[in-house]
């Protein structure tokens, strides 16, 4: 266990006060899973191994993870299950109820939720983008096949859509 507090501490005196580290709690979350994701890989690199991501296709398709923090790794066991797969996977492989039944979250700040900051369930974040991403439904065809109202609809189309650079190699100038 390697605790990043204390190196988050120093950080915060290091960095310029032009940058405010103490404000929004997801600025100072992402470098978390940065420095997280850091001693990953420095533990990898001294023992010659790969890093494990455990980001679900429910969390890559809509952003929920960190760029170059939890969402960095050199291969991704979980990355085509849906969130609602990955605890039916679970149940299968017989996890203790209450970790699968666990409330997910980022721990970016106290008492919050993934349902929170992405406004609905996984159950029905995963409807949703397994028919509008999957099947190319469109968010007329979400609405009558799902008993999901249009603004919630539009908001996890929109966290979908927002996300497509999280979802890409970063872009390369090309020769002529």
């Amino acid at each position: 266990t390697i605790h990043v507090q204390p190196l988050l501490a120093h950080l915060v005196d290091l960095v310029p006060s032009c940058i405010n580290l103490n404000g929004n709690p997801v600025v100072r979350g992402n470098l978390t899973a940065r420095l997280r994701m850091t001693f990953a890989y420095l533990a990898a690199n001294d023992m010659g191994r790969l890093v494990a991501g455990t980001t679900n296709r429910s969390e890559l398709l809509l952003g929920y993870f960190t760029k170059y923090g939890d969402g960095a790794a050199d291969f991704l066991p979980l990355g085509d299950l849906y969130k609602t797969e990955v605890r039916a996977l679970a149940r299968e492989l017989d996890v203790p109820e209450f970790i699968i039944e666990k409330q997910p979250t980022a721990g970016f700040w106290p008492e919050q939720t993934d349902r929170s900051d992405l406004g609905a369930s996984y159950e029905t974040l995963d409807a949703v983008l397994h028919r509008y991403v999957d099947t190319g439904c469109t968010p007329e065809e979400l609405r009558s096949a799902l008993d999901v109202d249009e603004e919630r609809i539009e908001r996890i189309i929109e966290h979908y859509e927002m996300a497509a650079h999280k979802r890409s190699v970063p872009p390369t100038p090309t020769r002529n």
